[in-house]
């Protein structure tokens, strides 16, 4: 038997085009994560959701571009 789940996520941050914070703009990102389980085993999904709005925590308010993940690239929405 396959189960599905599903988490949504929402997210508020800043980021500017040009890397100036004076220009930053904010978004409300809505982040939809779907899970297949495809065996029949016991997942924490408790887990998996806490484990997920940790890492997104990391995100949250933040000014994108100063972000070191997001160091490499511009973070547009597009390239988000």
């Amino acid at each position: 038997m396959q189960r599905y789940y599903s988490y949504k996520y929402y997210l508020n941050a800043s980021h500017s085009f040009d890397g100036l914070p004076s220009h930053a703009h904010a978004h409300t990102f809505t982040i939809t994560l779907c899970i297949q389980v495809l065996e029949s085993g016991f997942v924490s999904f408790m887990d998996v959701d806490k484990r997920i709005e940790q890492y997104f925590a990391s995100f949250s308010g933040k000014y994108l571009n100063q972000v070191p993940e997001l160091n490499d690239m511009n973070p547009t929405v597009e390239n988000l």
